[in-house]
This record gives C-alpha cells, sequence and structure tokens, in this order.
C-alpha cells in the first residue's frame, strides 16, 4: 500500500511536470542526458557517488543494486523509494534532492546511501 500522504502530494503533479522537474534536477548538477550511457552497455560503469544513482533515477531508470550481498530495488516510480527484497520501503521521497540526502540501505536502513554508494553495484 502507497504512503497515502505521498500519493496525494504526487497526484498533484502530471508525469510532463515530473519529467520536467528531472530534467532541471540534470541542468542544475551539471548533468546531460548524454552521461547515462556509462550505465547501459555491457561493461556497466560501477556506481562511483549517490550522483550517479540520482542520474540514473532522473532519467526515469528502475533497478537493483547489491550491497553487503543484499539487493535493494530503487525506482522513481511512482516516487523515489528503496526497498529491500522483502518489498519493505526503506526511503521514499518525492524530491530527488532530498532522496539523495537522505536514503538508507542496510538490512535495517542502517546506512545512509550517499554514503555508501560507492560499495553499491548494480545488480
Amino acid at each position: 500500500m502507497f504512503n497515502e500522504d505521498l500519493w496525494e502530494a504526487h497526484k498533484k503533479e502530471s508525469s510532463e511536470q515530473r519529467w520536467e522537474k528531472r530534467k532541471q534536477w540534470r541542468v542544475r548538477n551539471n548533468l546531460d542526458d548524454g552521461q547515462i550511457k556509462r550505465f547501459a552497455g555491457p561493461d556497466d560503469a560501477p556506481i562511483e557517488s549517490i550522483n550517479d544513482v540520482l542520474l540514473m533515477l532522473s532519467c526515469g531508470w528502475e533497478f537493483y543494486v547489491k550491497f553487503q550481498d543484499e539487493e535493494y530495488f530503487i525506482t522513481p516510480n511512482p516516487w523515489y523509494s528503496i526497498s529491500d527484497s522483502w518489498d519493505d520501503t526503506l526511503y521514499e521521497s518525492l524530491d530527488l534532492d532530498d532522496f539523495g540526502e537522505n536514503a538508507r540501505i542496510g538490512e535495517d536502513g542502517e546506512f545512509l546511501l550517499k554514503d555508501v554508494a560507492n560499495e553499491v553495484e548494480l545488480a
């Protein structure tokens, strides 16, 4: 079941408005659409920082990552969230910057994703 508060806030924006906000986030952070290509080949680039995760989310990607032998699902749909293999949501937000600052990972959500992003691998 969705977080009702997030769902109500989410419904106030159209999908076009959400895409425009993601595009503006890339502009503010000096990232362009072409930079996503480094994660889309047979030799995926490693995740080096939280900005790599945020870049993928800003391009609408949802993906699995592996951290400490566990898999986690990260998605921008319907809002930014990270969940564990049991589908327990560890963090969710409507704001990409907030997600980058506060998203949690680990068995009990004990790590800030931004602090361990360079230890996370695409799964």
